[in-house]
């Protein structure tokens, strides 16, 4: 009985408070709590394989690829008579897309901050003995060249890098 008799009013000792669990009391939401966690467990494993096994050594393809690109471009120019390496660059232009500035000009641009642009930016660096810069446009890469005391700007398409980089993730999703 309470202190004034009835059987009714504020309880004297203090009720037992349940701390919240992280995990559900019932059978059915632990089995889906388990559920839930192996499927974002199986996602994040697919995900880290992905880009292991496959995203990672595209980008090292298309680098590597990029790389003996304008090393074939640069040789070529400088093998080339002055005469011919103007029809050669517009040759290029017109056919693969690919353009040739001198160094007093230099191409808008910006550097975009994708992982896998820097991933294969930092790829491409590899592959030359000197640093390189790199600016990218709507639809070009320029790449800035030196070479025995004189820069080139070489616009390749940018199309051909973000194909190789992104299709396999968006089959992925």
């Amino acid at each position: 009985l309470y202190p004034d008799g009835l059987e009714c009013g504020l309880c004297v000792c203090a009720r037992r408070r349940y701390a919240v669990r992280p995990w559900p009391r019932s059978l059915f939401g632990r089995t889906a709590l388990v559920i839930i966690a192996l499927v974002v467990l199986s996602q994040l494993l697919s995900a880290t394989l992905l880009y292991f096994y496959h995203i990672g050594p595209r980008a090292e393809r298309a680098a590597r690829a990029t790389g003996i690109e304008i090393k074939t471009l640069t040789h070529a120019l400088r093998l080339l008579p002055v005469s011919q390496q103007e029809r050669f660059v517009r040759e290029l232009e017109q056919k693969q897309n690919i353009h040739i500035l001198s160094g007093k000009e230099t191409p808008d641009g910006i550097a975009l901050n994708t992982y896998a642009l820097r991933n294969f930016e930092q790829r491409l660096g590899l592959q030359f003995e000197r640093p390189i810069e790199i600016r990218w446009q709507q639809r070009l890469m320029w790449i800035r060249w030196q070479d025995d005391g004189s820069a080139i700007w070489i616009g390749l398409p940018r199309l051909l890098v973000e194909r190789e980089l992104y299709w396999p993730v968006a089959g992925w999703l």
